[in-house]
């Protein structure tokens, strides 16, 4: 805090600092935020890529065999 009850011999250092393993989880925790953030984008776009091709299917010859197949196919919804 300034103004007019600022201590003018304060030099404004902290007065806590982390230790080196305070720190050390802090950078974890920093790298694991960022490896998340990574992971959702790259999420969002293989779900893009996953929705490429859409199919009907319609009562007839063997329909439910030709669902389950395209069921596993992870390009085709």
């Amino acid at each position: 805090m300034g103004g007019a009850y600022k201590n003018p011999n304060d030099d404004s250092t902290p007065i806590w600092r982390p230790s080196a393993e305070e720190q050390e989880l802090r950078n974890q925790l920093e790298a694991k935020r960022e490896i998340k953030a990574k992971y959702n984008l790259l999420s969002l776009a293989k779900q893009e890529m996953t929705e490429l091709y859409r199919y009907v299917l319609m009562l007839g010859n063997n329909h439910a065999l030709v669902k389950r197949v395209m069921d596993t196919r992870t390009s085709w919804v």
